[in-house]
Parts: C-alpha cells; sequence; structure tokens
C-alpha cells in the first residue's frame, strides 16, 4: 500500500513536471562573433571574443528562463586566466555596483560590477601584464554558470583579448633621442622628420620592427587580416589624445576612419603588414608632406603617434600612443618635389595572395598593393570578372554583391555578413600594373540562416500530443573550414529525486529508454545530406507516447541541437573552442478522454425530450483540471459547434436571436433552442442529426513554430464547409477533438430528435370532446349512486316478507324462539326411504347430492309436490 501511495506522489510530481520548463539562458538570435567596447555579451550565445584595451568595458548579460524548483539561482562567472592553471570563479550574487578587486591581476586584469539591472555586470579592462611576444597566445576565457535545484547551466565562452602590450613594445634603442618609437624603426622616425625618402621613383624602408612582424605573423589567422599598425604624422601640437584626421597624414596598413583624402594618399605608398617594409613614391610622398604642412600654416611644433587598430565598420580595437607629441622644427624638415609626375605604378613584391576573410568579424578590408607615381592615377577593382562601381560619397553601397568600393576605386571592404558567395578572384589594376586576391570566407556554423527556405532552428516549443506524429529539424551553414562541422542531439528528461525536479542529460537511446516502456523507439533520429556547407538533423516522432505506466515520465523534454567545430578551425578564429547551439522545449499534452470533459445531464434528446415546442439546450465543457493544464503550458482552444458536417454558426437559419442562444468561453459552450414556431426552422431542426462541440489545440497566435511540422495527413483531407475551422486547414492546431469523433471521444456527439408537436384541436373537434367529458362525468356519477345504495339496502325490508308471514297468522319471531333443534339424516337412511330410487321432476339425482330432513321411522313421509334441489356440500 505505502508504495502504491509513493508511485501515485511520484506520477503526481511528474505530472506538474510536464508543464515546467527547463531553465534556459535567454539571449536573442545573432551571429555576430566580435564583440565591441560597450557592447553587451549574452549567456547563451554561440563562443563569442570581444577585443578591449585599458579601461574599456562591456556588459555582462546572464539571463535564464525556465521554472525552476527550489530556492532559486545561483550565478557565477567562472574565468581562466592565461598564467593560471586553475579556474577562477566569483559568485555574481556577492558583486555590488562598487568595482570588485582585479581579478587576473598578474596578466590580463578586469573588474566586475553590479548595474541597476539584476542580471547585468558591468566588466571593465584594467590593465596587461603581457608582452608582444604572448600577446597574440594569451587572452580571458569568461564562462556563466547558472546552478539551480534540478542541475546546472553552462554557457559558451567569451574569448576576451588586451591588445596593449603591442602599443607598449619595447625598442631596441633610444635612437633618435627623446623619440618612444617602440615598434617604430629608426628608419621610420627619420622618414616622418626628415622625409629620408632615398633617389629611386619607388623605394622601400623598414617601418615596423621585425620583432613585432614576427609576432604578428604567429598570431590567429584572424588577426593577421584585420590588425592595423603604423604611425600618424600630426601636423598640430594638440597631442596624440586628440588626433584629428583631417591634421594628419596617416601610414599605416589601413584604418577603419580614413577619409577619401587618406584613401587618394594611399594610392602612392602601401605599408605591408607581412614585412613590415613602407613602398613609396619618392616624389609624390614629398609632395603631399610639404602640400600639408603649408595647408596647416607651417606648424612651428609637430607630432608622432603610434597606431594599432582592428578593422571593422564600429573599429573594434583602437589605441592611440605618443611616440613624441611634440617635435620642434629644428627637429623635422619637410620639402617638395620639382620632378615631373610620371603614370608610372609598380606592384609590391611578395604580397600575399591567398586572403580569408571571416563572416560575422565586422567589416575587412582589402587594399590594392599597387603604388603608383601619380594620386590620380585611376584605380580599378573586379570581383569575379564584374568591375566595381564606386560611388560620389566615401564608400558605395554593398549591395547584392556584399562587398563594396572607396570612392578612389584602390580599396574595397567585405561586409560582416559575408558568405561563400563573395568568395573568388579580386583583381586591381592601376597604371598598367595588375594583381589578383584570391578570397576564401570562412563562416561559423550558425542556426541563424534558412535551410530550403525554413528556418535551421529548432521551435522554441513544440506540443507533443499523445499518439500524434510531428516532426522538427535544426541545422547549421557554415563555409571555408578545414574539417566537418558536428552535429549532436542532446535530451534532457525531467525527473524528480527527493520531491526536487532535475533535468538530466540523455543519449538518444537512454531517452528512449525511458519515455517508450515498450521498448520501442519514440525518437528517431537522421542526418539527411543536403550539400556542400550545411548540416542537417530532422527529429522524427512516429507517434508520442503515452505517460510510463511504472515511473510517470512522460514525453515532456528539452532538446538541444549541438554544433561544434575543431580545434583548428577555432584557434583560426581566436578562441580556444567553437559552439552553438539552437534548443526548445517538447511539451507533452496528454490526449483527451471522457473524463476530460463535464457534458450536460440532459444532453441527449431522448433524456431531455428534445421538443419543437419546449425547445432543447445542449452544454459542453473540459474539465477544470485539464483545462488549466492547457493554459499552463501555452496551448489555445478554438472551440466551436459543428451540426452534422457544417458550422453551426454558418446555418444562419439557426442563428437568429429569436430561434437559439450559443455562449462559450474558451473550453465551454452552451447552444440553447428555444420554443419554435416558425416552420423553415421546425423544417432545419429534423432534417439534422447530430451536434458535435469540436475543440482545436493550437500554438497561440504570434508563434513561432519555425520547422515543425505535425502529421494531420492521415486524418483525411480537410471538410470544404469548416473552412479555416478545419484543424487540417490550420498551420497553428496541432489537434483536434475531430480526429477523434468516431473513436474515443463519439461521446461527445449528441443526436437530434426534434418531435413535431400536435396541431391544435378545431372548434368542431373541441365540441365533440367537451360532449364526450360531459356524458362521462353524468355516468361516473350514476355509478356511484347505485354502488351506495346496494352496499346499504336490507333484503328483508325490500321483499316485505315479514309483513307477510304476519298476514297469514304467523309469528315469525315467536316461531323462531321455540323452535327445537331437530337433526337431519340422509333419506336414505330413513326407514322405508331408498334414496337412489327418488326421481323430481323427471329427473333422477343421486342421493348424495342434496339435502334431507331426518324422521322418524313410523311417520309417513309425503313427497312434496314441485321440489326445487339444490345441489350442496353443507348438511
Amino acid at each position: 500500500m505505502m508504495k502504491l501511495i509513493l508511485l501515485m506522489l511520484l506520477s503526481l510530481l511528474i505530472c506538474s513536471a510536464s508543464g515546467e520548463q527547463m531553465p534556459r539562458f535567454v539571449y536573442s538570435q545573432s551571429a555576430k562573433l566580435l564583440l565591441v567596447w560597450n557592447d553587451v555579451w549574452e549567456a547563451g550565445t554561440q563562443n563569442s571574443m570581444v577585443l578591449l584595451s585599458s579601461n574599456s568595458k562591456i556588459t555582462l548579460r546572464i539571463r535564464v528562463d525556465g521554472v525552476a524548483s527550489g530556492s532559486g539561482l545561483k550565478r557565477t562567472l567562472l574565468y581562466s586566466c592565461p598564467t593560471k592553471s586553475s579556474v577562477g570563479s566569483i559568485n555574481l550574487t556577492s558583486v555590488t555596483t562598487s568595482p570588485t578587486s582585479p581579478l587576473c591581476s598578474s596578466d590580463i586584469a578586469f573588474t566586475l560590477r553590479a548595474t541597476a539591472t539584476s542580471d547585468e555586470f558591468e566588466l571593465t579592462m584594467s590593465s596587461s601584464s603581457l608582452t608582444y611576444s604572448t600577446v597574440f597566445s594569451s587572452n580571458v576565457i569568461l564562462t556563466a554558470k547558472v546552478e539551480y535545484s534540478g542541475g546546472v547551466l553552462m554557457s559558451n565562452n567569451l574569448t576576451m583579448w588586451n591588445l596593449d602590450p603591442i602599443s607598449d613594445f619595447p625598442a631596441s634603442s633610444s635612437s633618435p633621442s627623446g623619440y618612444d618609437r617602440r615598434f617604430l624603426t629608426e628608419n621610420s622616425i627619420l622618414l616622418l622628420t626628415r622625409m629620408n625618402l632615398g633617389s629611386g621613383e619607388f623605394n622601400s624602408t623598414d617601418f615596423i620592427d621585425n620583432r613585432l612582424v614576427s609576432a604578428v605573423q604567429s598570431a590567429p589567422m584572424f588577426f593577421r587580416q584585420k590588425l592595423n599598425l603604423g604611425a600618424i604624422l600630426h601636423l598640430d601640437p594638440s597631442g596624440c589624445s586628440n588626433v584629428q584626421y583631417d591634421r594628419a597624414y596617416m601610414f599605416t596598413t589601413y584604418d577603419s576612419k580614413i577619409t577619401s583624402v587618406q584613401m587618394t594618399r594611399m594610392k602612392t605608398m602601401y605599408l605591408d603588414r607581412k614585412t613590415g617594409q613602407l613602398w613609396y613614391s619618392r616624389c609624390q610622398l614629398h609632395h603631399a608632406v610639404h602640400q600639408l604642412y603649408l595647408d596647416r600654416g607651417s606648424p612651428s611644433a609637430i607630432g608622432i603617434c603610434l597606431s594599432v587598430s582592428f578593422s571593422g565598420d564600429v573599429v573594434p580595437y583602437a589605441k592611440i600612443s605618443a611616440v613624441r607629441e611634440r617635435i620642434l622644427s629644428s627637429d623635422f624638415s619637410y620639402s617638395t618635389c620639382s620632378e615631373p609626375r610620371s603614370g608610372n605604378c609598380m606592384l609590391v613584391p611578395d604580397t600575399e595572395q591567398n586572403v580569408t576573410i571571416y563572416s560575422s568579424m565586422d567589416n575587412t578590408p582589402l587594399v590594392c598593393p599597387i603604388v603608383c607615381a601619380d594620386s590620380a592615377t585611376s584605380f580599378t577593382f573586379y570581383q569575379n570578372g564584374q568591375k566595381l562601381i564606386p560611388a560620389s560619397s566615401d564608400w558605395s553601397d554593398f549591395g547584392a554583391q556584399g562587398v563594396r568600393i572607396a570612392r578612389t576605386s584602390n580599396i574595397i571592404e567585405f561586409s560582416k555578413d559575408v558568405t561563400s558567395s563573395q568568395a573568388g578572384e579580386y583583381r586591381c589594376i592601376a597604371g598598367g600594373a595588375s594583381f589578383t586576391y584570391y578570397v576564401s570566407v570562412v563562416s561559423m556554423p550558425t542556426f541563424s540562416a534558412s535551410i530550403g527556405g525554413q528556418t535551421a532552428t529548432v521551435p522554441s516549443k513544440v506540443f507533443a500530443m499523445q499518439g500524434e506524429s510531428l516532426s522538427y529539424s535544426c541545422g547549421v551553414t557554415y563555409s571555408g573550414l578545414s574539417s566537418t562541422v558536428s552535429l549532436q542531439p542532446l535530451f534532457f528528461l525531467p525527473s524528480v529525486s527527493s520531491s526536487v525536479l532535475t533535468w538530466t542529460e540523455q543519449s538518444v537511446a537512454s531517452f528512449n529508454n525511458f519515455v517508450s516502456p515498450s521498448g520501442s523507439s519514440a525518437v528517431s533520429i537522421s542526418t539527411p545530406a543536403v550539400g556542400a556547407g550545411v548540416q542537417l538533423m530532422n527529429v522524427s516522432i512516429q507517434s508520442v507516447p503515452p505517460q510510463h505506466p511504472s515511473f510517470g515520465y512522460n514525453f515532456t523534454h528539452r532538446f538541444l541541437c549541438n554544433a561544434t567545430v575543431s580545434g583548428t578551425d577555432a584557434a583560426n578564429l581566436g578562441m580556444s573552442s567553437y559552439g552553438t547551439q539552437s534548443g526548445g522545449d517538447i511539451v507533452y499534452v496528454p490526449r483527451p478522454t471522457k473524463e476530460n470533459f463535464v457534458l450536460g445531464e440532459n444532453n441527449d434528446c431522448a433524456t431531455q425530450k428534445c421538443h419543437l415546442g419546449n425547445g432543447a439546450t445542449f452544454n459542453f465543457a473540459l474539465s477544470r483540471e485539464y483545462s488549466s493544464y492547457l493554459n499552463y503550458i501555452g496551448v489555445d482552444v478554438d472551440l466551436f459547434l459543428r451540426i452534422d458536417n457544417l458550422l453551426l454558426t454558418d446555418v444562419k437559419i439557426l442563428m437568429s436571436s429569436n430561434v437559439s442562444i450559443i455562449r462559450s468561453n474558451w473550453t465551454s459552450i452552451s447552444y440553447e433552442i428555444l420554443p419554435i414556431t416558425d416552420e423553415a426552422v421546425r423544417t432545419e431542426l429534423q432534417k439534422r442529426s447530430s451536434l458535435t462541440p469540436v475543440y482545436n489545440f493550437r500554438y497561440r497566435n504570434g508563434s513561432e513554430m519555425g520547422n515543425a511540422k505535425i502529421q494531420k495527413g492521415r486524418y483525411g483531407s480537410p471538410t470544404v464547409a469548416l473552412g479555416s475551422k478545419d484543424c487540417r486547414t490550420d498551420p497553428l492546431c496541432f489537434y483536434s477533438t475531430d480526429f477523434d469523433a468516431s473513436g474515443s471521444l463519439s461521446f461527445l456527439s449528441v443526436t437530434l430528435d426534434f418531435k413535431k408537436p400536435q396541431p391544435p384541436l378545431s372548434t368542431a373537434n373541441m365540441t365533440i370532446m367537451i360532449v364526450v367529458i360531459v356524458v362521462c362525468v353524468v355516468l361516473i356519477i350514476v355509478l356511484i349512486v347505485l354502488v351506495v345504495y346496494f352496499a346499504k339496502r336490507e333484503p328483508a325490508k325490500s321483499y316485505a316478507l315479514e309483513e307477510k308471514e304476519l298476514e297469514q297468522g304467523r309469528n315469525p319471531n315467536a316461531e323462531a324462539k321455540d323452535e327445537e333443534f331437530k337433526e337431519y339424516v340422509r333419506q336414505s337412511e330413513a326407514p322405508g326411504m331408498r334414496g337412489d330410487d327418488i326421481q323430481m321432476h323427471g329427473t333422477a339425482y343421486d342421493n348424495s347430492s342434496f339435502m334431507y330432513e331426518s324422521v322418524e321411522p313410523d311417520q309417513a313421509v309425503a313427497a312434496p309436490e314441485n321440489i326445487q334441489v339444490e345441489q350442496t356440500d353443507q348438511v
């Protein structure tokens, strides 16, 4: 008995878990992988990264949804420091609005503080103790951990980089004196201050320290394409903290902030990050710097600034620091070039032709590696043989090509949303020189794209009606990876232990064992071949199983589609690992049975005696418990009445306010037919045979069902007369009681049998009926009188016998007193008599069949005349 009670309690807890949702991170769907300062990192998104300099900030949002049993949630931030082998952690409930002590203080220090929003925290980058040689191999990895009574949530990682050590590069010598040249070479300082450009038409010089060049070449591939280094010649003594680009001449590999003036100058010089060499047109550079100096009014002091930035539309990282902020005129000298400008151009040697562009990592530039003697030289860029047309503004639109071109036509940029369709050949031509880039595009796996015209994400919620078939899918698109993407299904099943609801990860096999007690597989997984760059997983449910009869498990679970890539592909992106998930709640809905309905006691026409003269009332409702459960899990119920195979509301003659009344809410409906006098209404009702309530179970309006497919074809074709009310035509409807109308729910249908009332009597018939009634009443009265009379009359007085006796001289009363008892004997025994010979009126009678009086033997017996004898058994 106790075992049975415990089992019932366990089943009750599991049933309540049917509506529970496994806690999950709440985040916006985005393919963005590279965050910038002041951005928001949302726990639960795919692995991402951020580049921060000292004092820059981002917001950490750790938001959780879903019902969790127990005392609540505990949020913890895990962090891996570059020089620590163990993982650190900080309980975020202990973080206040004041900054914490620096975390990872020995390498990449940062602090946290709480914000006004309970699930958001501000992270501020402090200082970095790294060096240029370790800056590209050291980072902080952040992971959000959320503990609840039934399990643990772990987010994907945020990889945090600090590139400040690049700007703090230690120069090998302090020459020339007074310059903190950092990664700039002595030749670069002389070029910037004295225009020591050599004597040839085109020259080059070592501009960036070879040690840093080597460090950059060992950086992740993603960094090598987007990291910009160089110097800024600032013709204004205001300092490097306030550089104004229109007052500066930029000697950088690239800078996302450059204007068309700087783009034009880049036609005559090219800084190669691969070699650290600055290539330039000697005469054109002389002329351009001297002209800017004159335009700025020949300032008495200038400055040289160091520039480190990361390419992107919003400049993910940028830091400008001073080499020397105030250089007096005695330490610099600029002159023009009087030589005539030629139309010659040169191709920068050993330029890397193979380029990898990463999608979802902000805009990425390509600069044509051709240097011309005249900045007015026309440049042209081709995308797979098609000429890219510049606009009158600094940049054209990205357009269908996914690429934009600068007004000067010597620079193009790929958008952050670049796809594999933008891969191919990009050729630039200028002054007879030509160069071709071979571009490949790497897109990390993402669920945000569509596959076959359908969303590739798992629907956020799928209703699994017991006994029904359904399917859904998940898929990722990707490109340019060195290995195949791994796509794996994960199931999380709720269970109860010590009255605590726990969500346990299950494999496909173990999940099927729990929910399918018969040994059959409720869920099957397939991965059809779709094409290059696509991984698709289909989840098919042939028939949602009922609740487990022994343990109470039902089909409610959370499904995750987990996509990961190889370590090499993640490392090329600057991450230790990469993964992304798409998940949804699969909510079990028990198939309705008779006990889930409350029907009117007199719904049956035979019980309430449906009569056109009296009308009728029919009541249908879902039980309170079942209705509450449906509402709790988010099911909408569309309820209507069907008369035969028609919508009742479409039978207009029955919808008049003086004919019938319908009262309904979302789970109950009543139909009252008023007394009918209209012949047309009578005819309509009498030709109808049944009234059936139909409950359509639906997703709520606006629900994103995604690629979920409900298999309703086995119930035949839709009924045309029901129109959009037919569940089979409603994309949000996943079950209808009409599916079971001829089976387990046949009791819902009410047989209509309206009796026609008797016609009213005519005047003549009425008169006849009155006469008949009066006659019947009179006869009844007469009969009563007779009965009373005969019951009370005295027979003697009625026939006057006493009076006749007195008239003959007899006294009956006195004779009765004097008379003595005389013994009677049979005549056959009397002397001289034989009863066998007696005949009366010519008829012989047996002596045993009449009475006679006994007399003495000596008395003579005279036979009476005309005697009538009555046979009797009495003596």
